[in-house]
C-alpha cells in the first residue's frame, strides 16, 4: 500500500511551496510522525511528518527547488517491494474535477454574485483542525488583495491568511479562539455589500460527486502500482474531534516548542493542569511556573536533642586549653563540615552560618581542616555545601520559608537541652546519609539524647 507525499499548502493563495531538505533519504525507514522534508514559503517554515509507518521511496524533487502545491514527491510504502511504477498526478485530472467545479460556481453565482470563499487553510498534510487565533479585520471591512484576515496556527505552523482578492469581508462565521476544521469556510468577500451571499454551498457539499472521481481514478492508479491507496486530495469533510487533547500530541505554536525546548520545560504541564490547547508564546510564563512547581521536592528534616550541659563542659573545656577564645557558633561549624566531608566526601566545604538576634552570616571555608582557636570567617567568593541558622541567641526554636541550600541546620534552645534539626533536599541527600549525617556532628563529644523524624 503506498502513500503518497505531496507538497502541502501552507496557505489559501499558495500556489507552489519550497522544499528546502530532505531529512530522510530513499529508501530509510521510517515511523509515522517522523520528520520528512522541511517545507517554506514566504509566509511559514514546517517538517513534513510521515503519515504511516513504511519505507521512503519515489523521490522525484530536489532540495531547494519550488515545487506546485499538490505535487507528489514520494511514497511511502509498507515493504521495499511495493514501489510503484507510475502514479498518476493531480494535474493529470484537471480537466475532470474543472468540469464539477465549474458547475457548482455557476450555481453558487447565482446566490452569492461571486462571493469569494475564506476557509481555514491546511499548514500540514495530516492536519485535521486548525486554531483560529484572532479576526484581523472586522465584519465589512473593505479589504485589498494581500491584507492579513486572519491569524491561524497549528502544532507546527502559525501564519496570517491574506485576502486573496479586493473587496468587503462579510458572512463571518468563526470566533478567535476556537478550533475549526480543515476547509471549513469562515467568512466571505464580496465585491460590495449589495453580494452579501444568503446561502453558499460549503466544499463538504460537492463530496459525493468529487468521491466518484476519486474513486475512478483510484481504481485506475490500482492497476499501475499494484494495490495503493493513492487518492487525489481534494478538499473533504473534517470530522471534528470532540476533544483536540485527547489524543497524545500535545498542539503549541512553533514558538512555545522552541522557548520550551530552550529551557527544557514539558508541555505537557500545561495539559495536566488543564489549560486550553493549542499553546501559544505567551504560555512560556504560566509554563515556567507550573514547571517550577513539579520540581520543587517535598524536603525532609529530623530532629536530634542534645545535652547542654555536656556541650557547655567541652566548650569550657577547649577553651581552657587556646590561647583565642571559641565560641560555640566556631565549635559547631567544625562539627558539621567534619560530618559532611564523611557522609558527602566533598573536598571543599563552606558553611554559611547566621547567628545573633538578626542572623547575621558569615562564611567559613572547610573549618573541620584548622584548629578551633585558628578558625574564622572568610572573605572568599565560595560554592556553600550547608547553611546553619544558630537560634540560641534568640527566642525562636524553628525557622522555616526561602532557602538557598539543600543541607540546612537549625541550632536552637529547649529546655535544658540543645535541638539540632537537619533539613534536607531529598534530590541532594538521601535519608540515610542525612540520619548519620545527624549522629556524625559533635560524635565523641555530644551526647545525643534522641531523634525524631518529619516532613515539611
Amino acid at each position: 500500500m503506498a502513500h503518497e507525499i505531496i507538497m502541502p499548502a501552507l496557505g489559501m493563495a499558495q500556489e507552489t511551496g519550497r522544499l528546502v531538505a530532505w531529512l530522510k533519504n530513499e529508501g530509510d525507514a521510517v515511523s509515522k510522525g517522523d520528520p520528512l522534508m522541511e517545507v517554506e514559503t514566504d509566509k511559514s517554515t514546517m517538517e513534513v511528518e510521515a503519515p504511516k509507518d513504511g519505507f521512503l521511496v519515489n523521490i522525484t524533487a530536489l532540495a531547494n527547488t519550488d515545487i506546485p502545491v499538490g505535487e507528489v514527491v514520494a511514497h511511502i510504502v509498507d515493504n521495499l517491494d511495493d514501489i510503484p511504477t507510475k502514479v498518476m498526478k493531480k494535474a493529470d485530472l484537471a480537466s475532470e474535477k474543472t468540469v464539477i467545479e465549474t458547475d457548482e460556481t455557476q450555481k453558487q453565482a447565482t446566490n452569492h454574485a461571486m462571493a469569494h470563499e475564506i476557509i481555514m487553510p491546511a499548514l500540514g498534510m495530516a492536519q485535521e483542525t486548525g486554531r483560529l487565533v484572532a479576526w484581523l479585520k472586522n465584519e465589512g471591512d473593505a479589504v485589498s488583495k494581500g491584507d492579513p484576515l486572519m491569524e491561524v496556527e497549528t502544532d507546527k505552523s502559525t501564519m496570517e491568511v491574506e485576502a486573496p482578492k479586493d473587496g468587503f469581508l462579510v458572512n463571518i462565521t468563526a470566533l478567535a479562539n476556537t478550533d475549526i476544521p480543515v476547509g471549513e469556510v469562515v467568512a466571505h468577500i464580496v465585491d460590495n455589500l449589495d453580494d452579501i451571499p444568503t446561502k453558499v454551498m460549503k466544499k463538504a457539499d460537492l463530496a459525493s460527486e468529487k468521491t466518484v472521481i476519486e474513486s475512478d481514478e483510484t481504481q485506475k492508479q490500482l492497476t499501475n502500482k499494484g494495490n495503493t491507496d493513492n487518492k487525489v486530495r481534494l478538499p473533504r469533510s473534517v470530522k471534528y474531534p470532540n476533544s483536540i487533547i485527547t489524543g497524545e500530541k500535545i498542539l503549541a505554536s512553533p514558538k512555545l516548542r522552541s522557548l520550551a525546548a530552550a529551557e527544557n520545560l514539558d508541555l505537557k504541564n500545561l495539559r495536566n493542569a488543564g489549560y486550553t490547547e493549542p499553546f501559544k508564546a505567551a504560555d512560556i510564563a504560566i509554563l515556567k511556573k507550573l514547571s517550577v512547581r513539579e520540581n520543587i521536592s517535598l524536603r525532609r528534616n529530623a530532629t536530634s536533642l542534645l545535652d547542654k550541659t555536656s556541650f557547655d563542659m567541652f566548650l569550657t573545656e577547649i577553651n581552657s586549653a587556646s590561647q583565642n577564645l571559641i565560641s560555640a557558633g566556631v565549635v559547631f561549624a567544625s562539627f558539621i563540615s567534619a560530618s559532611l566531608r564523611i557522609t558527602m566526601n566533598e573536598v571543599d566545604i563552606g558553611i554559611n552560618y547566621k547567628s545573633g538576634n538578626e542572623l547575621q552570616s558569615v562564611i567559613y571555608n572547610n573549618p573541620d581542616k584548622q584548629q578551633l582557636g585558628d578558625v574564622s570567617p572568610t572573605d572568599l567568593e565560595m560554592p556553600v555545601l550547608a547553611e546553619v541558622n544558630d537560634l540560641t541567641f534568640t527566642d525562636f526554636i524553628q525557622l522555616s520559608g526561602d532557602t538557598n541550600s539543600n543541607i540546612i541546620f537549625t541550632i536552637s534552645n529547649f529546655t535544658d537541652q540543645l535541638m539540632i534539626t537537619l533539613d534536607w533536599d531529598p534530590n541532594s541527600l538521601n535519608q540515610a546519609d542525612a540520619l548519620k549525617l545527624l549522629l556524625d556532628v559533635g560524635k565523641d563529644k555530644i551526647t545525643i539524647k534522641t531523634i525524631t523524624l518529619g516532613l515539611s
